[in-house]
This record gives C-alpha cells, structure tokens and sequence, in this order.
C-alpha cells in the first residue's frame, strides 16, 4: 500500500470513528451540576452535624466558664466581708479579754460579797454567769467566722483550679472547631463556583427565613470564620489564674497579650455604635480590645471601667445606683443586658436584641436576649 493511499485510509477510519465516540461519550461519568450538587450537600451535611455538635459544646463551655468566673468573684467579696466581720468580732474580744484581765476575780469577789440580800445575791451571780456567757459567745463567734472563712478561701481555690480548666478546655475546644472548619473550607473551595453559588445562596435563604440545616450550618460557619479571621481571628492568648486578684487577671493579660496581625480601626470608648462596628470581631476569654473580647471586655471597650470588670461587679455597681431593671420591658437602648444568672452581659440595641461577645464560634454578634436576668444603664 502507497503512503497516500495510507493516509486516505487512516483519513477515513477517523471519520467512521467519530460518530462513534460521540454517541459513547455520555455514557462516561460526567457528573452534572444537579449531581455535584447533591454529592456537595451530602458532604456538607456530614460536616455539618459535626460543626453543629461543637458549636453547641463551644456554647456550652463558654457558659460554664463564664459563670464560674462569676462564681470566683461572688466567692472573692464573701471573703472580704466575712474577713472584716472576723476582724470587727476579733477586736471585740480583745477588748474584752483586757478588760476582764485588768479587772481581774476580786471584781467577781467583790460583786458578790456586796450583795445586801439574797435577791440582790441571786441577781449579781446571774449578771456574772451572762457575762461569762458572752464571753463564750464571742469566743464561738470569732472561730465559727475564721472556719467560715478557710471553707471560702478552700472554695476560691477549687473554683480557680476550675477555671484554669475550662479555659484549657476551651481553648482546645475552639481549635478543633477551627480546624473542623478548616476541613469544610477546603472542600467547599474544591467545589465549582457554580455550586458554591448555589449553597451561598440557600445559606443565605435559610439565615432569611431563621431556618437551619447541616449544609447551611457549614456555609455559615465558614463565612463566620473568614469574618472572624479578617478580624483578627488568628489571635491566641493564655489565661492564667492569679489566686490573689482573679477578678483582674483577665483585664491585666488582656491588654498586655492580646496582638494579631490585624488591628481594628474601632476606637474605644464608642458606645453602641462602637460595639456594633465591631460585629465579626472574635471571642476570646480574658480579652477587652482592641481585637478580640469576651462578653464583660467588649463592654469595658466600648463604655469603660467605672462598673468593673466582672459582670459581677457591673450588676452590684448597678443594684447600688438604684436602677437595676428586672423586666425586658424596662429596657432601654444602649442598657447592659445580663443572662444566665449574671454570668453573660450584652448591650441593649432594641427589638429584645443585643450585640454581644457570644462564644469563640460566633464572635461579636447581634442576637436575641436568652435567659433574662436583669439589667440597667452603664
């Protein structure tokens, strides 16, 4: 066979072929946007039911840290005033004790022996017996006050021992709720854009309609976290106990550890509308600004220090000035909201919402008030 007639025939079996292959072509695997789609959800929502589950522990643990610090404080002002009802008690005796000293047994002698009759008799040894009572009475007072007081200091110990727990807890708990979302981001960047469109898009139908499932869980928690980290998000701190000022510990490591490698642009001292600016900021605990914030530093950002630290400072400032607020319905913008037992604090911005520092899987946000406890002007 000549080479040209090789080539007509090589021509002709590419062209007969043809038809073929496109005929055959279809029945390869070639997945259509309906198909990546329903393949992506059923990832989403296996990641999604994980992400769910540690957003709740987050939550969870958040609160329990929270009020164990406000435990820590309640246990820190039982302790100052049972040591100065020990104080006041101890002085009393003392004075007692010298009183009795200098006076000495003659006086007891002398008492009874000028007694003119049997009543006046009966009378000054009743008078004695009491004093002696009392004496007792103080005694018992003095080491009922000291036992009280080691049961607390024992119970401030075992109360900070906890709360160094927790915060180890939760710092592990967020960092595998990061990396869990970490895993969920590189298979959602995988995707096509025209399916990341899709989900996107009910994410944000479902966040519309206050409805939730697995996929828009992942969706939203990957956008939560992008917000978080461009927020500040990368930034990691150590909260230590200091069994000797535990209600100041987390203002005095938060201004002097907490960096990023961003900064906000919100100034303190801004009110709401400075806490609202800083929606998408994270949760971290022990933090007051300017990139991160647990719920008491956010409030201490954006109003300042004159009601303390702690909620539980600000509650008793605010009992104290008399404007303490027991029904939502008192509320006025702009007030501190407390929920769960005091142990959480917000800012009133109207509608039964408030702008908080929730949890290190939501950061700063703007949300429904949960557990009512009270609340009042800054």
């Amino acid at each position: 066979m000549t080479h040209a007639r090789c080539i007509i025939t090589a021509g002709l079996v590419l062209a007969l072929a043809t038809p073929c292959a496109l005929t055959v072509a279809p029945t390869v695997a070639m997945a259509s946007p309906e198909d990546d789609l329903s393949a992506a959800s059923a990832k989403l929502d296996s990641l999604g039911s994980t992400l769910s589950s540690l957003q709740d522990q987050l939550s969870s643990a958040t609160s329990e840290l929270e009020q164990t610090t406000f435990s820590i404080a309640d246990t820190e002002q039982q302790i100052s005033d049972t040591q100065t009802q020990l104080d006041e008690k101890r002085q009393e005796l003392g004075t007692r004790m010298k009183s009795s000293y200098k006076s000495g047994s003659s006086s007891a002698l002398d008492l009874i022996l000028s007694s003119a009759s049997f009543e006046e008799l009966s009378s000054n040894i009743y008078y004695l017996d009491k004093v002696s009572e009392a004496d007792a009475a103080a005694i018992s007072e003095v080491q009922a006050l000291s036992n009280q007081l080691e049961q607390q200091k024992s119970d401030l110990e075992q109360q900070q021992a906890d709360q160094q727990a927790q915060v180890d807890s939760l710092q592990s708990q967020t960092s595998d709720y990061q990396n869990q979302v970490a895993e969920a981001q590189a298979y959602y960047d995988s995707l096509n854009e025209e399916v990341q469109a899709q989900l996107a898009a009910e994410a944000a139908a479902a966040a519309e309609s206050e409805e939730s499932n697995s996929v828009t869980t992942v969706v939203q928690a990957i956008q939560t976290q992008e917000t978080i980290n461009s927020n500040g998000g990368d930034t990691t701190q150590t909260t230590t106990t200091d069994n000797s000022t535990t209600s100041n510990t987390s203002s005095n490591t938060s201004n002097s550890s907490n960096s990023s490698s961003s900064t906000t642009n919100v100034p303190s001292g801004g009110g709401v509308s400075a806490a609202l600016a800083l929606v998408g900021h994270p949760y971290v605990y022990g933090a007051s600004g300017p990139n991160a914030f647990d719920c008491s530093g956010l409030v201490c950002y954006v109003y300042g220090y004159a009601r303390g630290r702690t909620t539980y400072a600000m509650i008793n400032s605010i009992k104290a000035s008399g404007g303490w607020k027991t029904s939502t319905d008192q509320l006025s913008y702009g007030d501190l909201v407390f929920e769960y037992g005091g142990s959480h604090v917000g800012i009133y911005i109207g509608n039964g919402q408030i702008v908080h520092a929730a949890n290190p899987s939501s950061g700063v946000i703007v949300g429904p008030i949960y557990g009512f406890y009270g609340g009042g002007s800054y």
